[in-house]
């Protein structure tokens, strides 16, 4: 798994808004005490948004804005067996709670 804990890595391919997101829900975990890896890449060359770790648990978020349905679900195929949650909305940022 490459990229340093508490890094925030954001992509010229990724919109405004995704980065947006993507930085609300690192700086909320962070505060939360939350060990992140934004971006971290598996050794398949998956990169899940942000992976997150507290409590002896390793979680994956990713931001759903442009990915279909289908193509989550392909890519939820390549990560390893850890719990996905998906976040949308600035209301799911807001509503988040792991």
């Amino acid at each position: 798994m490459g990229n340093r804990e508490g890094c925030f890595r954001a992509y010229s391919n990724e919109s405004e808004d995704h980065i947006d997101k993507k930085y609300l829900v690192w700086k909320k975990l962070k505060k939360a005490g939350y060990k992140i890896y934004c971006e971290a890449r598996f050794k398949n060359n998956i990169r899940p948004d942000l992976l997150v770790f507290k409590g002896g648990y390793w979680k994956i978020i990713e931001i759903l804005k442009t990915e279909t349905d289908e193509e989550l679900a392909e890519k939820i195929k390549k990560y390893p067996d850890i719990e996905i949650i998906g976040v949308k909305t600035y209301k799911d940022i807001k509503e988040l709670e792991l």
